[in-house]
Protein backbone atom coordinates (compact mmCIF):
# COMPACT_ATOMS: atom_id res chain seq x y z
CA UNK A 1 0.00 0.00 0.00
CA UNK A 2 1.27 3.48 -0.90
CA UNK A 3 2.12 5.82 1.96
CA UNK A 4 2.19 9.58 2.53
CA UNK A 5 3.28 12.08 5.15
CA UNK A 6 0.62 13.63 7.36
CA UNK A 7 0.47 15.74 10.50
CA UNK A 8 -1.68 13.71 12.87
CA UNK A 9 -3.44 15.07 15.94
CA UNK A 10 -2.87 12.24 18.40
CA UNK A 11 -4.55 13.91 21.37
CA UNK A 12 -6.13 17.26 22.35
CA UNK A 13 -2.94 18.79 23.77
CA UNK A 14 -2.49 22.00 21.78
CA UNK A 15 0.39 22.02 19.27
CA UNK A 16 2.11 19.32 21.35
CA UNK A 17 -0.65 16.93 20.31
CA UNK A 18 0.50 17.07 16.65
CA UNK A 19 2.98 14.55 15.22
CA UNK A 20 4.39 14.18 11.69
CA UNK A 21 3.80 10.59 10.61
CA UNK A 22 4.07 8.26 7.61
CA UNK A 23 0.56 6.88 7.11
CA UNK A 24 -1.25 4.86 4.41
CA UNK A 25 -2.38 6.90 1.43
CA UNK A 26 -6.16 6.63 1.07
CA UNK A 27 -7.73 5.04 -2.01
CA UNK A 28 -10.60 6.63 -3.97
CA UNK A 29 -14.01 5.06 -3.47
CA UNK A 30 -17.47 5.73 -4.90
CA UNK A 31 -18.37 9.38 -4.42
CA UNK A 32 -14.93 10.29 -3.05
CA UNK A 33 -11.84 11.58 -4.90
CA UNK A 34 -8.18 11.48 -3.92
CA UNK A 35 -6.66 14.97 -3.98
CA UNK A 36 -2.95 15.74 -4.01
CA UNK A 37 -2.86 18.54 -1.43
CA UNK A 38 -0.71 21.43 -2.64
CA UNK A 39 -1.57 23.89 0.14
CA UNK A 40 -3.74 24.30 3.19
CA UNK A 41 -4.36 27.15 5.59
CA UNK A 42 -4.45 26.94 9.37
CA UNK A 43 -7.67 27.90 11.14
CA UNK A 44 -8.71 28.78 14.67
CA UNK A 45 -11.21 25.91 14.65
CA UNK A 46 -8.28 23.47 14.35
CA UNK A 47 -6.58 25.23 17.24
CA UNK A 48 -9.77 24.84 19.27
CA UNK A 49 -9.97 21.15 18.37
CA UNK A 50 -6.44 20.72 19.70
CA UNK A 51 -7.56 22.47 22.88
CA UNK A 52 -10.28 19.85 23.32
CA UNK A 53 -13.20 22.16 22.60
CA UNK A 54 -14.72 19.86 19.96
CA UNK A 55 -15.69 17.28 22.57
CA UNK A 56 -17.05 14.06 21.09
CA UNK A 57 -17.36 15.60 17.61
CA UNK A 58 -13.70 14.76 16.90
CA UNK A 59 -12.04 11.47 17.83
CA UNK A 60 -8.28 11.01 18.00
CA UNK A 61 -6.01 10.25 16.26
CA UNK A 62 -7.23 12.47 13.43
CA UNK A 63 -5.64 14.27 10.49
CA UNK A 64 -6.98 17.80 10.98
CA UNK A 65 -7.54 20.43 8.31
CA UNK A 66 -10.90 21.94 7.38
CA UNK A 67 -9.65 23.29 4.03
CA UNK A 68 -7.27 22.46 1.22
CA UNK A 69 -6.36 23.26 -2.36
CA UNK A 70 -4.71 20.88 -4.79
CA UNK A 71 -5.19 18.68 -7.83
CA UNK A 72 -7.50 15.70 -8.23
CA UNK A 73 -5.14 12.72 -8.36
CA UNK A 74 -7.48 9.73 -8.70
CA UNK A 75 -11.20 8.95 -8.76
CA UNK A 76 -13.43 5.89 -8.60
CA UNK A 77 -15.36 4.95 -11.74
CA UNK A 78 -15.57 6.36 -15.24
CA UNK A 79 -17.84 9.38 -14.69
CA UNK A 80 -16.38 11.46 -11.86
CA UNK A 81 -17.88 14.80 -10.89
CA UNK A 82 -14.41 16.36 -11.20
CA UNK A 83 -11.86 14.57 -13.42
CA UNK A 84 -8.22 13.92 -12.50
CA UNK A 85 -5.88 16.82 -13.18
CA UNK A 86 -8.44 19.47 -12.12
CA UNK A 87 -7.33 22.18 -9.70
CA UNK A 88 -9.74 22.16 -6.77
CA UNK A 89 -10.48 23.59 -3.36
CA UNK A 90 -12.46 21.96 -0.56
CA UNK A 91 -13.55 23.10 2.88
CA UNK A 92 -15.65 22.18 5.88
CA UNK A 93 -18.33 19.51 5.53
CA UNK A 94 -16.79 17.65 8.52
CA UNK A 95 -13.41 17.45 6.77
CA UNK A 96 -10.72 17.18 9.44
CA UNK A 97 -13.38 16.31 12.01
CA UNK A 98 -15.55 13.30 11.10
CA UNK A 99 -13.00 12.22 8.46
CA UNK A 100 -9.35 13.05 7.77
CA UNK A 101 -8.60 16.50 6.41
CA UNK A 102 -5.96 18.52 4.66
CA UNK A 103 -2.89 18.26 6.94
CA UNK A 104 -1.33 15.69 4.60
CA UNK A 105 0.19 15.15 1.18
CA UNK A 106 -3.07 13.58 -0.02
CA UNK A 107 -6.68 13.71 1.18
CA UNK A 108 -9.82 11.76 0.34
CA UNK A 109 -12.67 14.24 -0.19
CA UNK A 110 -16.36 13.80 -1.07
CA UNK A 111 -16.81 14.77 -4.71
CA UNK A 112 -19.67 17.19 -3.95
CA UNK A 113 -17.22 19.29 -1.91
CA UNK A 114 -14.70 19.75 -4.72
CA UNK A 115 -14.75 23.30 -6.08
CA UNK A 116 -13.13 23.28 -9.53
CA UNK A 117 -10.92 26.32 -10.16
CA UNK A 118 -9.35 27.67 -13.33
CA UNK A 119 -6.46 29.78 -12.07
CA UNK A 120 -2.69 30.19 -12.20
CA UNK A 121 -2.38 31.75 -8.75
CA UNK A 122 0.57 30.34 -6.76
CA UNK A 123 -0.38 27.55 -4.38
CA UNK A 124 0.41 29.55 -1.26
CA UNK A 125 -1.93 32.32 -2.43
CA UNK A 126 -4.72 29.94 -3.42
CA UNK A 127 -4.29 28.07 -0.14
CA UNK A 128 -4.94 31.23 1.84
CA UNK A 129 -8.39 31.80 0.34
CA UNK A 130 -11.08 29.11 0.82
CA UNK A 131 -12.16 29.09 4.47
CA UNK A 132 -10.98 32.59 5.33
CA UNK A 133 -12.42 34.49 2.40
CA UNK A 134 -15.67 32.53 2.17
CA UNK A 135 -16.28 33.27 5.85
CA UNK A 136 -15.53 36.94 5.23
CA UNK A 137 -17.65 37.13 2.08
CA UNK A 138 -20.58 35.35 3.71
CA UNK A 139 -20.41 37.57 6.80
CA UNK A 140 -20.38 40.75 4.73
CA UNK A 141 -23.30 39.49 2.63
CA UNK A 142 -25.41 39.33 5.79
CA UNK A 143 -24.78 43.04 6.40
CA UNK A 144 -25.68 44.35 2.95
CA UNK A 145 -23.41 47.40 3.26
CA UNK A 146 -23.29 49.98 0.47
CA UNK A 147 -20.37 51.99 -0.88
CA UNK A 148 -19.46 54.79 1.53
CA UNK A 149 -21.02 53.13 4.59
CA UNK A 150 -19.01 52.21 7.69
CA UNK A 151 -18.15 48.71 8.90
CA UNK A 152 -17.00 48.09 12.47
CA UNK A 153 -14.62 45.12 12.33
CA UNK A 154 -13.85 43.47 15.67
CA UNK A 155 -10.71 41.31 15.61
CA UNK A 156 -9.31 42.97 12.51
CA UNK A 157 -5.85 41.36 12.48
CA UNK A 158 -7.10 37.77 12.41
CA UNK A 159 -6.99 36.08 9.01
CA UNK A 160 -10.77 36.40 8.61
CA UNK A 161 -10.61 39.99 9.84
CA UNK A 162 -8.02 40.89 7.21
CA UNK A 163 -10.12 39.17 4.54
CA UNK A 164 -13.15 41.25 5.63
CA UNK A 165 -11.01 44.36 5.42
CA UNK A 166 -9.88 43.49 1.89
CA UNK A 167 -13.35 42.66 0.58
CA UNK A 168 -15.01 45.65 2.24
CA UNK A 169 -12.32 48.06 1.05
CA UNK A 170 -12.66 46.71 -2.51
CA UNK A 171 -16.42 47.39 -2.30
CA UNK A 172 -15.87 50.99 -1.21
CA UNK A 173 -16.93 50.40 2.40
CA UNK A 174 -15.17 52.41 5.11
CA UNK A 175 -13.66 50.09 7.75
CA UNK A 176 -13.03 50.88 11.41
CA UNK A 177 -11.03 47.93 12.76
CA UNK A 178 -10.15 46.85 16.28
CA UNK A 179 -7.03 45.19 17.64
CA UNK A 180 -5.22 44.71 20.94
CA UNK A 181 -1.85 45.79 19.50
CA UNK A 182 -0.58 49.22 18.46
CA UNK A 183 1.86 47.58 16.03
CA UNK A 184 -0.87 45.49 14.41
CA UNK A 185 -3.06 48.59 14.29
CA UNK A 186 -0.45 50.33 12.17
CA UNK A 187 -0.49 47.34 9.83
CA UNK A 188 -4.29 47.63 9.50
CA UNK A 189 -3.90 51.28 8.56
CA UNK A 190 -1.36 50.36 5.90
CA UNK A 191 -3.87 47.87 4.48
CA UNK A 192 -6.59 50.47 4.14
CA UNK A 193 -8.50 50.68 7.43
CA UNK A 194 -9.97 54.17 7.86
CA UNK A 195 -9.62 54.04 11.63
CA UNK A 196 -8.19 51.85 14.39
CA UNK A 197 -9.59 51.30 17.87
CA UNK A 198 -7.65 49.45 20.57
CA UNK A 199 -9.63 46.80 22.44
CA UNK A 200 -9.61 46.72 26.23
CA UNK A 201 -10.83 49.01 28.99
CA UNK A 202 -12.54 52.10 27.61
CA UNK A 203 -13.05 50.52 24.18
CA UNK A 204 -16.60 51.76 23.68
CA UNK A 205 -15.68 55.39 24.31
CA UNK A 206 -12.71 55.19 21.94
CA UNK A 207 -14.87 53.55 19.28
CA UNK A 208 -17.62 56.18 19.45
CA UNK A 209 -14.99 58.87 18.92
CA UNK A 210 -13.96 57.29 15.61
CA UNK A 211 -17.31 56.00 14.30
CA UNK A 212 -19.80 58.25 12.49
CA UNK A 213 -22.41 59.97 14.59
CA UNK A 214 -25.17 57.47 15.30
CA UNK A 215 -22.85 54.46 14.98
CA UNK A 216 -21.64 51.97 12.38
CA UNK A 217 -23.81 50.76 9.49
CA UNK A 218 -22.87 47.17 10.30
CA UNK A 219 -20.32 45.07 12.15
CA UNK A 220 -18.46 41.79 11.85
CA UNK A 221 -17.55 40.54 15.32
CA UNK A 222 -14.83 37.89 15.37
CA UNK A 223 -14.18 38.15 19.12
CA UNK A 224 -17.44 36.62 20.29
CA UNK A 225 -18.92 36.17 23.75
CA UNK A 226 -19.86 39.30 25.72
CA UNK A 227 -17.96 41.48 23.20
CA UNK A 228 -20.92 41.01 20.85
CA UNK A 229 -23.16 42.98 23.21
CA UNK A 230 -20.65 45.82 23.23
CA UNK A 231 -20.55 45.73 19.43
CA UNK A 232 -24.35 45.90 19.19
CA UNK A 233 -24.36 49.11 21.22
CA UNK A 234 -22.05 50.75 18.66
CA UNK A 235 -24.50 50.34 15.73
CA UNK A 236 -27.00 52.79 14.35
CA UNK A 237 -30.70 51.72 14.36
CA UNK A 238 -31.47 49.08 11.74
CA UNK A 239 -27.86 47.86 11.52
CA UNK A 240 -26.69 44.26 11.97
CA UNK A 241 -23.83 42.53 13.80
CA UNK A 242 -22.63 39.28 12.24
CA UNK A 243 -20.76 37.19 14.82
CA UNK A 244 -18.50 34.91 12.80
CA UNK A 245 -15.77 33.96 15.26
CA UNK A 246 -14.73 33.52 18.88
CA UNK A 247 -11.16 34.77 19.14
CA UNK A 248 -11.80 35.32 22.84
CA UNK A 249 -12.32 31.56 23.32
CA UNK A 250 -15.59 32.49 25.04
CA UNK A 251 -18.53 30.65 23.47
CA UNK A 252 -21.47 31.99 25.48
CA UNK A 253 -22.89 35.25 26.80
CA UNK A 254 -23.60 34.63 30.49
CA UNK A 255 -27.20 35.21 31.58
CA UNK A 256 -28.10 36.40 28.09
CA UNK A 257 -31.41 38.30 28.09
CA UNK A 258 -32.14 39.42 24.49
CA UNK A 259 -34.82 41.99 25.33
CA UNK A 260 -32.68 43.62 27.98
CA UNK A 261 -29.31 43.33 26.26
CA UNK A 262 -29.91 43.97 22.54
CA UNK A 263 -30.46 47.67 21.81
CA UNK A 264 -33.81 48.31 20.19
CA UNK A 265 -33.76 48.07 16.40
CA UNK A 266 -30.31 46.51 16.15
CA UNK A 267 -29.95 43.00 14.76
CA UNK A 268 -27.70 40.04 15.56
CA UNK A 269 -26.91 37.19 13.20
CA UNK A 270 -24.14 34.66 12.58
CA UNK A 271 -22.38 33.11 9.60
CA UNK A 272 -21.65 29.38 9.55
CA UNK A 273 -19.00 28.56 6.96
CA UNK A 274 -20.26 24.98 6.84
CA UNK A 275 -23.08 26.35 4.66
CA UNK A 276 -20.64 26.76 1.77
CA UNK A 277 -18.97 23.34 1.88
CA UNK A 278 -21.08 22.12 -1.05
CA UNK A 279 -19.40 23.14 -4.31
CA UNK A 280 -22.68 24.37 -5.77
CA UNK A 281 -22.94 26.92 -2.95
CA UNK A 282 -19.32 27.76 -2.19
CA UNK A 283 -18.02 27.52 -5.75
CA UNK A 284 -19.44 30.81 -7.08
CA UNK A 285 -18.31 32.71 -3.97
CA UNK A 286 -14.76 31.32 -4.08
CA UNK A 287 -14.37 31.78 -7.83
CA UNK A 288 -15.40 35.44 -7.44
CA UNK A 289 -12.73 35.93 -4.76
CA UNK A 290 -10.09 34.20 -6.90
CA UNK A 291 -10.90 36.58 -9.77
CA UNK A 292 -10.57 39.60 -7.44
CA UNK A 293 -7.15 38.35 -6.31
CA UNK A 294 -6.08 37.75 -9.92
CA UNK A 295 -7.09 41.34 -10.81
CA UNK A 296 -5.16 42.73 -7.84
CA UNK A 297 -8.28 44.11 -6.15
CA UNK A 298 -7.87 41.92 -3.08
CA UNK A 299 -4.70 40.77 -1.29
CA UNK A 300 -4.68 37.50 0.68
CA UNK A 301 -2.43 38.87 3.48
CA UNK A 302 -0.32 35.80 4.13
CA UNK A 303 1.62 35.94 7.39
CA UNK A 304 3.98 33.00 6.76
CA UNK A 305 4.36 29.88 4.61
CA UNK A 306 5.66 26.57 6.01
CA UNK A 307 6.59 23.11 4.71
CA UNK A 308 4.57 20.20 6.12
CA UNK A 309 7.18 19.27 8.73
CA UNK A 310 6.88 22.74 10.28
CA UNK A 311 3.10 22.62 10.72
CA UNK A 312 3.58 22.30 14.48
CA UNK A 313 5.67 25.51 14.49
CA UNK A 314 2.89 27.23 12.55
CA UNK A 315 0.36 26.09 15.15
CA UNK A 316 2.53 27.47 17.94
CA UNK A 317 2.62 30.82 16.15
CA UNK A 318 -1.17 30.79 15.86
CA UNK A 319 -1.63 29.74 19.50
CA UNK A 320 0.61 32.62 20.63
CA UNK A 321 -1.45 35.12 18.57
CA UNK A 322 1.73 36.22 16.80
CA UNK A 323 0.39 36.04 13.26
CA UNK A 324 -1.06 38.95 11.33
CA UNK A 325 -2.76 37.18 8.45
CA UNK A 326 -3.02 33.64 7.17
CA UNK A 327 -0.61 30.81 7.98
CA UNK A 328 -0.24 28.49 4.97
CA UNK A 329 1.43 25.08 4.64
CA UNK A 330 2.77 23.55 1.41
CA UNK A 331 2.87 19.76 1.92
CA UNK A 332 5.12 19.04 -1.07
CA UNK A 333 7.50 21.97 -0.63
CA UNK A 334 11.18 21.10 -0.73
CA UNK A 335 13.12 22.03 2.41
CA UNK A 336 16.74 23.05 2.68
Amino acid sequence: MASMRAVVAERPDGPDGLVLREVPRPEPRPGWALVRVEAFGLNRSEYKTLKGYAGDAVTFPRILGIELVGVVDAVHGDAPAVPPGTTVAALMGEMGRAFDGGYAEYALVPEHQLIALDTTLPWEVLGALPETFLTAAGSLQHLGLQEGETLLLRGGTSSVGLACLELARAAGVRVIATTRSDAKGRRLTELGAAGIVLDGDGFAERARAVLPEGGANGAVDLIGGPAVLETLRLLRPGATVCNSGSLSDVWVIPDFEPIAMIPSGRKLTVFHSDLVHDAQVGGPLLRAVVEQVERGEVVPNIDAVYPLEQTIDAHRRMAANEATGKLVVLPHAATA
